[in-house]
């Protein structure tokens, strides 16, 4: 996918950006999941992107003011899909060059789970099937700590349900 594309025109993007999880959110995880499920050469990423600034925390709902891990798809090596833009292109997903993404939001220790470790876990859980039913399933946080552990992400949950990178050994021996 090199072309911005409506979300309406991807089967499993649509379905999870109406998905309700807990407490009724949405995750990055959940519609990059999803979208890996569309694009069947997509690599599900993880990487740790910079605090919000003033500016973005004043137009970006519950902006993370401290680093954060955040979850999109890679394409052809160099291509970035981050599905959590959809909210501010009117649900088009725009292609974004990797080295610009990653700039721009300052990512660091990337990981990445490779695409037969992507399908074992999703053909497992049966997520695409999950997802069409809106199964809980597909929102697990069991499954999500699954691809983050294949993509050797360590982390923590913050108490607003955010992942956040172990940054110290006090977290690391918790």
């Amino acid at each position: 996918m090199s072309a911005p594309v409506h979300v309406s025109e991807l089967r499993y993007l649509s379905i999870a950006t109406a998905y309700k999880g807990r407490g009724g959110s949405n995750s990055c995880v959940q519609w990059s999941v999803a979208l890996a499920l569309d694009v069947r050469h997509a690599i599900l990423t993880f990487g740790t992107l910079r605090a919000a600034n003033d500016a973005e925390a004043e137009v970006i709902q519950n902006a993370s003011r401290v680093p954060f891990i955040h979850c999109w798809v890679e394409v052809h090596g160099n291509t970035v899909l981050a599905p959590t833009t959809i909210k501010r292109t009117g649900g088009v997903l725009v292609p974004m060059q990797r080295d610009h993404y990653y700039e721009l939001n300052e990512v660091r220790d990337v990981g990445r789970v490779p695409r037969d470790v992507f399908d074992d876990i999703a053909h497992r859980h049966r997520l695409a099937a999950a997802l069409r039913h809106g199964s809980p399933r597909f929102g697990s946080g069991k499954v999500a700590g699954e691809f983050l552990e294949a993509a050797g992400i360590r982390y923590r949950v913050s108490e607003n349900r955010s992942l956040l990178p172990l940054e110290t050994e006090t977290e690391l021996r918790a």
